[in-house]
C-alpha cells in the first residue's frame, strides 16, 4: 500500500501536500468553509420548511415517551412516566432534563417544538465540527465532502434531525468529544463523555474506544491528562447513577430490558441479519441482497479503515468504533430502529468513501488527471444526490399526511376518565396526550410486564389482562382472541368477552387496525353515572 494513501495532492489542496499541517485559524479562510456556510443554511432551511408538517403530532414515537417524562418533572411529579410509579423508561435522561425548563416555562405544548429545534441545532453543530475534524486531519476532500453531504442530506440523519429523538444531541457530543480528544483537551473529553453516557447508553461502545485510544497516547508521558479525563467523566456521569440507583434500583433502563426481551429479529441467521443491516444502514443498501454483497461492502470498509489508520492516526479510534459497533449489533441482533444508526453511519460513509479513494485514486488511477481520478467520486455524488432527494422527498411526504394515531389520542383522551388504565403498545404520543395511566404491553415502562413475558412466554397478553385487568385495552389484529395465526385458548377467549367490550376500531393505516376494548364493570358503570 502506497505510504501516501489519504495524503492530498496538489490539485485538491490547492498547495503542495509536503507543505506541513496548516496554521491554526487557516479553516476560517479557507474557500471550502465559505462554500460550507451556505450549503449548512440551505441544510437547516430544508430542515425548517419540513418541520411545518411535523409539527405538532408526527415525531417519532418513542420520543413522545421523553417528552411525557420531561411534562411530568415540569409539573412536579417527578422523573416518572405515570405518577407513583418509579420506572427509568426513557434511555436519555441527559435530554430529558434538557427539555425540563421548557416545559416548566412555556407548558408541555412547547416541548415538540423545543425538541425539533434542539435536533436541528444539535445537526448543525455536529456538521461544523466534522468538517474541522476532518481538514486538520487533511482528509482528501474527495472523500470528506461526500461524507459531509450525506450526513447533511441523507435521509436517515435528516429524518432524525426532525424526530424528537436524542440522536443529533448524541452526533454533536461524539463529534466535540472527538475534537477534545484530538486537541488533547482532557477535562472537556471527561465532561463530554460524562454527557454522552447521559445522552444514550449505547454510547459506552464510544466512550469505551476513543477514552482507550486516550490512555494509550498519554499512558507513559502525560498520566495527570488521563486522571484529569476521568475524574471529570465520573463527576459528570456519577450523580444520575447514584440517584438512578436509589431511585429505580437499577443502573440499566427499563427500555433496554424491555427490548431485548421483545426483539423480534432474534429468529433471523446471522446472514439474514447482515444482509437487512446493509440494506438499512447504507445508502443503496437494497442492492446488498446476498451474503457476499455483504461481504464484498464489509470489505471495502475494511481497505477504508487500513487506510485511515495508516495516514490518519488521531482518528484510529473511529475504524475500531465502527467494527465494535456493527459487531455489537450483529451479536446480539438488535433491532434496526432508524435512530440507533446515525452515530456510526457516519463512520462507516467515511471508510466507504476511504475504501474507495485508495482502490481509484491510489491504484487503478494513479498517475491519472485529476479528472480522471474524480470519476468515480462525481459518480458516488449523483447517485447519493438522487438517493438523498428521494429519500427526503419521501419523508416530507409522508410526515405531510394526517397522523391516525392522534385519533386515537384524542379518542382515549375524549372517552376515558383521568385514572383510567390503558393497556397498549404505542405509548409515546397516546401517554403524552391523553396523561392517563399507561400500562405498557412491551414493558419499556412497565417491569411487571416484562416479568409476565419471561414467566409466561407463551401467554403473556392474557395473563397481563387477567392480571392486572386495565379499565381500557388497546389491541392490534393480531392480539384479537380469534387472530388465525395465534388463536387464543378457549378459556382465555371466553374471559375476555365476557369481561370487555368492543367500543370503537380506527384504522391507523391499511394493514393496522386498532381495537379498544373498554372493561364492563367500568362500561356499565358509566352507564349508571349516565342514569342519574
Amino acid at each position: 500500500m502506497s505510504a501516501h494513501v489519504l495524503t492530498r495532492t496538489s490539485r485538491i489542496e490547492g498547495a503542495s501536500a509536503e507543505a506541513g499541517p496548516r496554521h491554526a485559524g487557516s479553516l476560517q479562510t479557507s474557500t471550502l468553509f465559505k462554500l460550507f456556510i451556505p450549503v449548512a443554511v440551505f441544510a437547516i432551511a430544508a430542515r425548517i420548511y419540513v418541520a411545518n408538517v411535523v409539527l405538532p403530532d408526527g415525531l417519532c414515537d418513542d420520543c413522545y415517551t421523553t417528552l411525557r417524562y420531561a411534562a411530568n418533572l415540569s409539573e412536579g411529579k417527578g422523573f416518572v412516566f405515570n405518577a407513583g410509579e418509579s420506572v427509568w423508561g426513557t434511555t436519555t435522561p441527559l435530554f430529558t432534563l434538557l427539555l425540563w425548563p421548557v416545559a416548566w416555562l412555556f407548558g408541555a405544548k412547547a416541548l415538540e417544538i423545543a425538541t425539533v429545534a434542539s435536533g436541528i441545532a444539535a445537526s448543525a453543530v455536529f456538521w461544523s465540527l466534522l468538517l474541522v475534524i476532518l481538514e486538520k486531519q487533511r482528509v482528501p476532500r474527495l472523500v470528506s465532502l461526500p461524507a459531509l453531504l450525506l450526513v447533511m442530506f441523507s435521509p436517515g440523519f435528516f429524518s432524525n434531525s426532525l424526530s424528537g429523538m436524542e440522536t443529533p444531541l448524541v452526533l454533536a457530543l461524539m463529534a466535540a468529544s472527538f475534537y477534545c480528544y484530538m486537541e488533547d483537551r482532557p477535562i472537556g473529553l471527561g465532561i463530554l463523555f460524562g454527557l454522552l453516557l447521559l445522552a444514550r447508553i449505547d454510547t459506552l461502545v464510544w466512550i469505551g474506544i476513543v477514552g482507550l485510544a486516550y490512555i494509550i497516547r498519554h499512558y507513559r508521558a502525560e498520566r495527570r491528562n488521563i486522571l484529569v479525563a476521568l475524574s471529570t467523566f465520573f463527576l459528570v456521569a456519577l450523580p444520575w447513577h447514584v440517584f438512578a440507583l436509589v431511585k429505580f434500583h437499577s443502573l440499566i433502563p427499563q427500555t433496554v430490558t424491555a427490548k431485548a426481551i421483545t426483539n423480534n429479529v432474534l429468529h433471523e441467521s446471522y446472514g439474514e441479519y447482515i444482509v437487512e443491516l446493509c440494506r438499512v444502514y447504507l445508502p443503496g443498501g437494497g442492492m446488498v441482497d446476498t451474503p457476499p454483497r455483504a461481504i464484498a461492502v464489509f470489505t471495502l470498509l475494511a481497505i477504508g479503515g487500513i487506510a485511515i489508520w495508516r495516514q490518519c492516526p488521531l482518528l484510529r479510534p473511529l475504524p475500531v468504533f465502527l467494527l465494535a459497533l456493527v459487531a455489537c449489533l450483529v451479536f446480539f441482533k438488535v433491532q434496526r430502529f432508524p435512530w440507533y444508526f446515525p452515530p456510526s453511519q457516519w463512520v462507516a460513509y467515511l471508510l466507504g468513501l476511504a475504501g474507495v479513494y485508495l482502490i481509484w485514486n491510489q491504484g487503478l488511477a494513479r498517475g491519472q488527471g485529476y479528472a480522471v481520478q474524480a470519476i468515480p467520486f462525481a459518480i458516488l455524488s449523483a447517485l447519493f444526490a438522487i438517493h438523498c432527494v428521494r429519500g427526503d422527498h419521501y419523508f416530507y411526504q409522508d410526515r405531510a399526511k394526517h397522523n391516525t394515531w392522534i385519533d386515537l389520542a384524542n379518542y382515549v383522551t375524549e372517552h376515558t376518565a383521568p385514572d383510567d388504565r390503558i393497556f397498549l403498545e404505542h405509548i409515546g404520543l397516546i401517554g403524552l396526550r391523553s396523561k392517563r395511566p399507561i400500562l405498557d404491553n412491551i414493558g419499556l415502562v412497565s417491569p411487571e410486564i416484562v416479568e409476565i413475558r419471561k414467566r409466561c412466554p407463551e401467554r403473556w397478553f392474557q395473563e397481563s389482562l387477567q392480571k392486572y385487568r386495565p379499565e381500557v385495552a388497546i389491541l392490534y389484529g393480531w392480539d384479537l382472541p380469534d387472530y388465525e395465526a395465534e388463536p387464543w385458548s378457549k378459556e382465555d377467549r371466553d374471559w375476555f368477552l365476557s369481561t370487555y367490550t368492543l367500543v370503537n376500531t380506527i384504522e391507523i393505516k391499511a394493514n393496522l387496525v386498532t381495537y379498544v376494548y373498554v372493561d364492563n364493570d367500568r362500561l356499565t358503570g358509566s352507564r349508571r353515572a349516565g342514569s342519574h
